[in-house]
């Protein structure tokens, strides 16, 4: 297996604390540019970064937490 169920409580942690940051900074009003570089999901995954959510988790919140009903992930034209 590639994680255990340890494993996989402590990243459902993180996916919610995340989360729970995220909505403070949505409850003070801040925009979604503002909660991008506030960039709350800094040092949540102690293991390393490669697998904590980005950006792309940050505006996806975002947007749910702000009821929006179009997607907030920025579309890379290739």
């Amino acid at each position: 297996p590639v994680s255990d169920r340890q494993q996989l409580r402590e990243y459902q942690q993180i996916i919610q604390t995340a989360r729970e940051r995220i909505a403070a900074l949505v409850a003070q009003g801040k925009s979604l540019d503002e909660v991008v570089v506030a960039n709350p999901v800094a040092g949540l995954y102690e293991r390393g970064e490669p697998q904590m959510p980005g950006e792309g988790f940050m505006r996806t919140v975002y947007a749910e937490l702000a009821g929006w009903t179009q997607p907030a992930v920025k579309r890379v034209d290739q």
